[in-house]
Parts: C-alpha cells; structure tokens; sequence
C-alpha cells in the first residue's frame, strides 16, 4: 500500500520532500548524465574510471545493431563494453559473445593501457570464442564456463580464453596480477573435470547447489598455471577478490557452511561473509567469517590504505554475532565490516531505510580516508537515507569518514515505472567528484535527460561535492613548500614539504580508477616516487600529517 500511495500521490508531495532534500544534499551538484543502449535489454554489471580520466562501461546486451551499439549479438546475450571521456561522450563501444548466453560481470585496466574482460558463457566455439564449451550439463540453466577476453585500448581482441568443468562454473572478478598474469574468481558446482584439479567440498545430491569458490590463475597470454577450490559443506559463492602486497590474494564472498572443509569457524546464521587468504600460489593461509543471525550476503571488498580489508554486502541480521547494530526498519540494510591484514575484526556499519537495501554492489576507499558504497534501495527517506525514492527501487550511494559514521548519501531519482534494476557502482573523481552508474528503464525525468533506447540501458550520472574541499590545503601552495619535481616523471620524482619538527607523514598514490598503487610513511621532509612498472597516466597523491590529521593533496603524470 506504500508505494502504490506514493505512486499516486508522488507529484503533489514533491515540492516538500524536494525543500527538505535541498538542505539535506545541497553539497551534492551534478554536472551531467548520459545513457548508453540499443533497441532491447542492456544490463551494466562493471564500471571502472580508465586511465585517461575517462569510464569504461560492461554488461550484456541483447540488442543488435542500434542506437548505440554499433554491432549485432551472437547469442542470446554478449559481453558490450562502452568507451568514454571524462565527460561522458561516447568513443566506441565493442560486442562479444559466442551462440548462447554471454554474462560479463568484469573490466579491469591492464598495464599496456588495456582491459580484461570477464564473466561466464554458455556458448561453444563460435564468435568470438575460440574453445569448445567443458560444461556437459543437460540442463542448459545450469551450464557455465568462465570466459575471458583480452582487449587493447580501443576495444580489439586480442586473445581468449575458457575455463570450467563438467557442470556450471560462473566467474565475477579478473584481474591482471603483479606478474603480468590474471587472476579469475568466482564459483563452481563442477568436481574435478576439465580445467578444474579439485572436487568441491560441497557434496550435495542438486547439483545446483554445489557452489565453492573457485580461483584460476593464469600466465599474459591466458594459459593456465594453477587453479585451486575452496568451500564448506553447503554453498559457498565468492564475488570478490584483490591482490595483495605479499603477491597473495584475499577472496571473499558468502557462505552458508558450518564448519567444514576449508571452513573453520561456525555459522553465525543461514549466510555470513566469508573471507580467505591465500598465497601467491592459491594455498589458503586462513579464513574468517563474519555475519549476524539471518543472512549477511558480501558483494564487495577492497585493501585499505593501512593494508587491511573494508567489506560490503547486504544483511538481514539483527544486532548479533559480529553485527554490532540493528537494521533500521527493514529486513534488509547495507553492512560494512572493517578488518586488518590479519582478518581481525576492527569496526562494522549498517546503513539503511525503512524498507530494503538489496544488491550491494561496490565499496571502494576514497583519497580522503573514507569509503564509497553502492548498491539498491526501495526505501524513502527514512534513518540513513535521506532521499525519496520514486520508483520501486532505485540506486543509492553512501560515503562515509574513516570510521564508517555517514556523511552523505544520494539517490539517482528517475521515473522508471518500477525498478532501476540489477546493479549501482560509483568512483571517485579528482576533482572531488563521484560518477555513478546503473541500468535502467526510465525515460526522460527527475535525474536522468536522456531517453531510454530499448528495454534497458546503461545509465553514467556525475555528481561533484562542494564541501569537500574545505579545511584541504592546495598542495601546490607555497606556505607548505611543496613541490613534485620533475612532474611529468619519467624514472624518478621527489616530492619536497616542510616537517622541522620531524612529524610522521604518510604518503598514498593512487591511480586514476581510485586503486591505492603505493604508500610511504617517512619522517623525513621528501619523498623519492620511482615509476617501476606503474602504467603511464596521471595519478593523484595524499599527503597526511599523522600527528595533526593535515591533508594535502595533488597530481603527479607519470610518461
């Protein structure tokens, strides 16, 4: 009866919800938006910045040849990826798919100024995919193989590559790994059979539902070095992975396992957050779950600058186990946890509204120290969220400070009859600006001035924060004596302040997508930056007094 209420009654109540929201979001001013679609469903899964300071766009498109898209399906539905400058205009787009379905749910830049692609395809060799399909299952919902496709800067195939077993094997994240190799997680109901060396823990009779994670690791050229599973008893699906500063790697995603098999702590409720680190050769080192007593579903994690772990996800539980809050009103709110390097538990956040908080998607930490969260919400304007929804369900994004306490959130408002469906991602800007992305329905309205072109289309919004420059000093100002000489840098760079007192400074460098790429702390007044293998591009630098909390910060190009 709510929305139904809200949808009838939603333009006379508008002037007062928009009063109270313009005090509330008045720091929050977008700049512009734009749509991206063909004539039927296009579904964004994967937003990264790009190194040129402009997006890259992935999904699946059903769509032919129109309006945006440039090229016709092979199946039921291909990998498109869309291009971007940093304002939004279109450079190209490109379509990959074999005959069957094709679901990408990753992009990632590589070092030669590429990406990788990634996700899981039903298609034997046809179209762009070049292997025979391992996956023998009868029932065609149930058959999978991950799917890789290297692609250079303008979107041209380079190579292929499928991975799987005799039965559904979905991957979410890949990634290029310090060697020059790639990492690829996800979750597989195969047992040992064609790529895969490992049975699952998991030995149900439904298949189904016979979910572990699964990792491949492979050489530049997609040939495969190792792969390796881990799972409990019951499902266990990662949907998240990084790299970590010993060459390692840190896995994380939900599981519904007691303890068993690699599991060895107990279920907090019916699904925890479950965390797993392991070597530089896949071989798990230790393992954590965290989770309250209902389900607790991990969608994201990212390293933070102190080299632990900030985690994502959507909960259900009540204030119990390791949830420290209660949810707002609702069945289903966002819920961070922080950890360190060692996966102990430092803090946790539960943000929400009077209805649900569905499909987190992305949490990121931002230069300030804080972190970006996105994710779906069907809420109004209630505890946390500050904003009205006007559709069913609508993207909505919360940043935070370093200790998880809100400082703003925002809602993309658009007249879609029902949902802005299926994913939210944001980024940070350096020039203290978010870009949000989601798939949408609506038309023209609220948020959005761009008609949608079919079903669905990929939807990119910008949004710059007026105060966030307050009390940050220019890091180019000559009262602190600051310089980055030489900038561009070629080799080697030194970055020069003042610090009579020999106070502790720390140093982070991040790339343009937001990835942290070093820090240093020092106690000296300078610091020696080396390009290494970092890839050409601009970066942006943090410059932190531990002692008084001073931040400065700056761009350094990299040749």
């Amino acid at each position: 009866m709510k929305k139904i209420y809200k949808i009838i009654f939603l333009l006379i109540l508008y002037s007062a919800f928009s009063i109270h929201n313009s005090f509330s979001q008045s720091q929050l001013v977008k700049q512009w938006d734009y749509s991206y679609g063909g004539d039927w469903h296009d579904y964004l899964t994967a937003f990264q910045r790009t190194a040129d300071g402009g997006y890259i766009l992935g999904g699946f498109s059903s769509s032919d040849s129109s309006g945006d898209k440039t090229q016709n399906t092979f199946g039921y539905d291909d990998y498109w990826i869309v291009k971007t400058d940093a304002f939004g205009t279109k450079q190209w787009d490109k379509d990959y798919g074999g005959v069957g379905g094709n679901r990408l749910y990753s992009v990632n830049p590589t070092t030669d100024g590429g990406y990788i692609i990634g996700g899981w395809t039903t298609a034997d060799s046809s179209g762009d995919k070049t292997e025979h399909t391992r996956d023998t299952s009868i029932n065609q919902f149930d058959q999978g193989d991950y799917w890789i496709v290297k692609i250079d800067s303008l979107g041209n195939k380079q190579w292929d590559k499928a991975f799987g077993g005799k039965r559904g094997d979905y991957l979410y994240c890949v990634k290029e790994t310090f060697d020059g190799g790639y990492i690829l997680g996800g979750y597989s109901c195969s047992d040992s059979s064609g790529d895969k060396s490992e049975n699952n823990q998991d030995t149900s009779i439904n298949y189904n539902k016979r979910d572990d994670y699964w990792i491949v690791k492979t050489d530049s050229s997609g040939q495969k070095e190792w792969d390796k599973t881990f799972g409990g008893a019951r499902i266990d699906r990662l949907m998240s992975l990084q790299q970590t500063a010993d060459e390692g790697f840190i896995l994380g995603g939900y599981s519904s396992s007691g303890i068993s098999g690699d599991k060895t702590q107990s279920s907090r409720g019916m699904e925890d957050y479950w965390i797993v680190k392991v070597d530089k050769l896949g071989n798990k080192q230790w393992d954590k779950r965290f989770g309250g007593n209902y389900n607790d579903e991990l969608g994201s994690l990212y390293i933070t600058v102190d080299g632990g772990l900030i985690l994502g996800g959507s909960s259900s539980s009540d204030s119990s186990g390791d949830k420290t809050q209660a949810n707002c009103q609702s069945n289903i709110d966002y819920w961070i946890v922080k950890i360190d390097a060692a996966g102990n538990f430092q803090f946790d956040n539960t943000y929400g509204g009077s209805l649900n908080e569905t499909h987190f998607f992305q949490i990121s930490q931002t230069p300030d120290g804080g972190y970006l969260l996105a994710g779906i919400s069907s809420s109004d304007s209630s505890c946390e969220k500050t904003e009205n929804d006007i559709a069913l369900e609508q993207s909505w994004v919360v940043k935070t400070d370093g200790s998880g306490n809100k400082i703003w959130d925002k809602t993309l408002r658009t007249n879609a009859v029902f949902y802005d469906v299926f994913t939210a991602f944001a980024v940070w800007s350096d020039d203290n600006c978010y870009t949000i992305a989601n798939c949408t329905g609506s038309g023209i309205g609220w948020d959005k001035t761009q008609d949608c072109k079919g079903g669905l289309d990929y939807w990119m919004i910008k949004f710059c924060d007026t105060s966030s420059t307050i009390g940050i000093p220019n890091l180019q100002s000559s009262i602190n004596n600051l310089q980055f000489s030489p900038n561009p840098l070629t080799t080697q760079s030194k970055l020069t302040f003042k610090n009579i007192n020999k106070e502790k400074f720390l140093f982070t460098l991040y790339d343009i997508t937001g990835r942290i790429t070093e820090t240093v702390s020092t106690t000296n007044n300078e610091i020696i930056l080396t390009k290494g293998s970092k890839p050409a591009g601009v970066y942006i630098y943090n410059l932190t007094n531990e002692k008084t909390g001073e931040r400065w910060r700056g761009k350094i190009v990299i040749e």
